[in-house]
């Protein structure tokens, strides 16, 4: 049975995670988190700051590790490692993308 709160989609944005962590991409977005595929799996419950590069420009969030599947690097064009991050503050600009690619209003918090 599915747990999200809302709808995943399948979109590539390029994402620069700290604490450590190189740039990587998102395999899925949605209004409340987005998965990120990396070989480099941070703890459940790490605190994150992310910064995003969005087809409309630069973005940034801050979120929370709420799971990770470590994977070999060279097995993931194959399979799903990488970590589940949910947000919890949004600048207004991810806040607008968020909410034309899924319809939810998607509150931010600058």
């Amino acid at each position: 049975m599915e747990k999200r709160r809302s709808r995943r989609h399948r979109v590539r944005i390029g994402v620069r995670v700290e604490p450590g962590m190189v740039a990587s991409s998102t395999a899925d977005v949605s209004a409340t988190g987005l998965f990120l595929r990396s070989a480099r799996v941070l703890a459940p419950g790490t605190p994150v700051s992310l910064a995003l590069l969005t087809p409309f420009g630069p973005a940034w969030a801050e979120g929370v590790v709420r799971w990770g599947k470590r994977v070999p690097q060279g097995l993931l064009p194959y399979t799903r490692g990488g970590i589940g991050i949910e947000f919890t503050r949004l600048s207004p600009e991810l806040a607008r993308y968020l909410q034309g690619l899924s319809g939810e209003v998607v509150a931010s918090v600058s």
